[in-house]
């Protein structure tokens, strides 16, 4: 059963990156939840399998013999599986944390204090205009919530691309993606050795971006198509780093893309999988609650 619930949550880490390009075309929006929802899932379903097999091994240590029964069932491998599962534990515990931590100080380190920059409250956020010349823009979340934009971004591109980078970090904002970045950074920092995982929580992060962009562009085609061209010209003439200027040209043209009828299906199926895989782990867990929980604790009085 254990090495079931792990090999469930493998399968959950990669989900999200078997099917990003099709996802690209579909609702972003969905495509965040879904994505997130499997991410968190794998990473408690990987969890619970290797907590199994370690509290397995425990306790035959204490009960001794009679224990050797639910080995092959329960937690197959025995004492060594167990040893195993205490090591996994506690890399991925140490990964974890320290993945969370770096997460709490990046978003310390990005909120920006008053006396920095040019600061407009609006309300639920504030917009900060910070003096450098590197192109620059993000939201944090904090007390209060800011979009960051750089004074060298602001005056290298157009009045509507400005407002539309300002309107896609409020989106990210008001939709309080940071949620969604930071299972991301944890998915990373606990198998960010698995290609299978990276592609999956490089999809989330993308499906994020996007998200935002449909909420800043809106539904009209001229306006989209206008700001997808003053996007792709963006890409072209900053040096963006780590490749961010071919993602930029690259969700300018999801932007004018018209919808395509048939990614329609795909969130379906992604959402039918994810069940499948939740409604098997469950099933895993109450046989265990209805049948060997008992007998374990018979054995063990």
């Amino acid at each position: 059963m254990t090495l079931l619930l792990i090999w469930l949550g493998g399968v959950a880490l990669v989900l999200p990156g078997l099917g990003a390009t099709a996802a690209l075309r579909g609702n972003p929006r969905t495509f965040v939840t879904l994505d997130m929802a499997a991410v968190i899932f794998g990473l408690v379903s990987v969890a619970t399998g290797l907590c199994t097999s370690l509290v397995i091994g425990v306790l035959h240590l204490v009960a001794g013999a009679p224990l050797v029964q639910f080995e092959g069932h329960v937690s197959p491998g025995g004492i060594a599986a167990s040893v195993a599962s205490l090591a996994a534990l506690g890399l991925m515990a140490s990964q974890l944390s320290g993945a969370a931590v770096r997460a709490r100080r990046g978003r310390r380190s990005a909120h920006v204090d008053s006396w920095l920059g040019e600061h407009h409250d609006l309300g639920d956020h504030e917009v900060v205009v910070v003096p450098t010349s590197s192109p620059l823009a993000y939201s944090v979340e904090g007390s209060p919530p800011q979009v960051v934009i750089s004074e060298g971004l602001r005056d290298s591109i157009g009045d509507d691309l400005v407002a539309l980078v300002i309107d896609h970090e409020r989106a990210h904002l008001r939709a309080r993606h940071g949620r969604a970045l930071l299972v991301a950074a944890l998915a990373d920092g606990a198998f960010g050795w698995s290609t299978g995982v990276l592609r999956s929580t490089t999809a989330l992060r993308l499906a994020v971006e996007r998200a935002a962009d449909e909420t800043a562009a809106g539904g009209d085609p001229r306006r989209r198509h206008r700001l997808g061209a003053a996007m792709c010209a963006v890409g072209d003439s900053l040096r963006l780093p780590y490749g961010r200027a071919e993602q930029v040209r690259h969700r300018a043209r999801l932007l004018v893309l018209p919808p395509d009828a048939s990614t329609a299906v795909f969130p379906l199926a992604a959402a039918a999988g994810l069940i499948a895989l939740a409604a098997v782990a469950a099933g895993l867990m109450g046989h265990v609650a209805g049948g060997d929980l008992p007998a374990l604790m018979a054995v063990l009085g």
